[in-house]
């Protein structure tokens, strides 16, 4: 009768021991999917079907469960739970992808044994790489090739491509600009294998102009600023913080009832234009009459521009208006 008793217990534990909290279904004995690891961390490879913990190549972690932020011990994206500290598919974040043949260690993509670099491609090896010569990207046209992370001529010069038996550097070569044949007129120059103004500027009018402070080319070329505004990062401004142009000059639109707080704002009949912004100065307990006049502890309210207490004139100090038991206030 006791063995009968334990086995049906015993049995019992194992079966709810198989149920997911994440998903309300069973669970395969040896599975990571919806479970941490012994010592409660999240498994390698983030919560995914048997297998999922291989951060061998770039195959992924498996399939994450369904879950919450507020139930995921590692990472929610898209509504799975994952480990993006070792998933090669949200490798530090969701949706970053390691390429092909890296896999994801503490959440950045590395090579097997981090003897080469992660390029686009995969693992490269930026010293001998023709596609990817001492930074990832560098191609070195036949029939250079890449020595020591620098493109080299047959002859050994330094030079990333062949233009008429020439060995010339097409990031920087005026008249081979990243290609063979592309010349650069001035002032334009070559610059990472583009024709472009050296300093960083544009060409307006065959002049290369910083659009960030030219007055006549604000912005882009032909924008110009007009007087007192000046170009100021890319777009005109005026000359005092705070001021904005209208109508042909530098206003403060604090306290201009037509232009309050922006060019052809117009505050009404019975508002003032207080610090940008239209006020009923016959209401309002914070500009009651002025701008800036408060009403105080003295009043209750502002009506017709004064500060009342209920219907009176307010209290004289040290009297405060207030009411008591839902009674109207009044100075006490």
């Amino acid at each position: 009768m006791g063995f009968r008793v334990l086995v049906r217990i015993t049995a019992l534990v194992g079966a709810v021991g198989l149920w997911s909290c994440a998903s309300g279904a069973p669970e395969p004995v040896g599975s990571q999917s919806g479970g941490l690891t012994p010592d409660g961390s999240v498994p390698i490879g983030g919560f995914g079907a048997v297998g999922g913990g291989d951060t061998g190549g770039n195959g992924g972690s498996g399939g994450g469960s369904t879950c919450e932020e507020s139930s995921c011990a590692g990472t929610c994206c898209s509504g799975t739970c994952f480990n993006t500290q070792a998933d090669t598919t949200n490798c530090g974040t969701c949706g970053t992808v390691c390429p092909f043949g890296t896999d994801c260690r503490a959440g950045v993509c590395r090579c097997p044994g981090d003897t080469q670099s992660v390029c686009a491609s995969g693992c490269v090896d930026l010293d001998t790489s023709a596609e990817n010569c001492g930074i990832c990207g560098m191609t070195c046209n036949a029939p250079t090739t890449c020595v020591q992370g620098e493109c080299k001529c047959p002859g050994g010069g330094a030079g990333n491509d062949v233009c008429g038996d020439v060995c010339v550097d097409n990031q920087t070569d005026n008249d081979n600009c990243g290609e063979c044949g592309t010349t650069c007129e001035a002032p334009l120059t070559c610059v990472a294998g583009e024709c472009a103004c050296p300093d960083g500027g544009e060409l307006c009018d065959g002049e290369c102009l910083d659009t960030q402070t030219d007055d006549a080319n604000c912005g882009e070329c032909g924008n110009t600023c007009e007087a007192p505004t000046s170009c100021v990062d890319g777009a005109c401004a005026c000359p005092n913080a705070g001021e904005f142009y209208c109508n042909g000059e530098c206003i403060a639109g604090t306290d201009d009832p037509n232009n309050c707080g922006m060019c052809g704002r117009v505050c009404g009949a019975d508002q003032a234009c207080c610090n940008g912004s239209c006020m009923n100065t016959q209401v309002d307990k914070n500009n009651c009459g002025a701008c800036g006049n408060v009403c105080e502890m003295t009043s209750d309210r502002c009506t017709a521009g004064e500060c009342t207490c209920n219907t009176s004139p307010a209290c004289t100090a040290p009297q405060t208006c207030f009411g008591l038991f839902g009674l109207p206030p009044a100075c006490g």
